[in-house]
């Protein structure tokens, strides 16, 4: 049986770890969902401008 501090260092290991990957992870989601919004107002935004250049 594994001594109690090696324990407790291999579980304070796999957990640095593990919240490594997660804030990695929402990195990329959070840049993913801005990808993604600017994509989709796009469309709107060139849809939208000649209005605002005519009212102009």
């Amino acid at each position: 049986m594994l001594p109690s501090a090696a324990i407790v260092e291999l579980w304070t290991t796999h957990a640095r770890k593990q919240f490594e990957m997660l804030s990695e992870q929402t990195k990329e989601l959070a840049a993913l969902g801005q990808k993604m919004a600017g994509e989709s107002a796009e469309p709107i935004t060139r849809s939208i401008n000649p209005a605002f250049k005519k009212a102009s």
